[in-house]
């Protein structure tokens, strides 16, 4: 409703479909969603099922993360002309420190989520 009769005008030329979909960074994106992946599948593995450390269902998924992450380092810092998350963040205090406060939530909210039923 509220864009009913509004036309946008922007300065200068507009770009093919070609030009935007050579900027996305497919290969970071896909190497990004096989680790996370193989990750969970490792997650899953191991603690669901509760096999040893040493057995193959264990191993490859963790291996495979492991292999992915290194993967999406290399298409990042090398190939991608634009990247999913830039080099210069990852080299800043303030990006670790969201990173960290992310993490300790999800710890967080798993924890209450798993065992507030196991007491009750």
């Amino acid at each position: 409703m509220s864009s009913a009769g509004v036309e946008i005008v922007s300065q200068g030329q507009g770009q093919s479909t070609r030009e935007v979909l050579s900027r996305i960074d497919f290969g970071g994106c896909i190497t990004l969603f096989l680790m996370i992946g193989s990750s969970l599948t490792w997650l899953s593995v191991k603690f669901n099922e509760d096999l040893p450390r040493t057995d193959t269902q264990v191993v490859v998924p963790l291996t495979f993360s492991f292999v992915f992450f290194l993967l999406f380092l290399v298409v990042e810092f090398t190939i991608a002309p634009e990247t999913v998350l830039p080099p210069c963040l990852l080299r800043e205090k303030l990006t670790l420190l969201v990173g960290l406060s992310n993490y300790f939530v999800l710890v967080c909210n798993f924890s209450v989520v798993y065992f507030v039923p196991l007491w009750f």
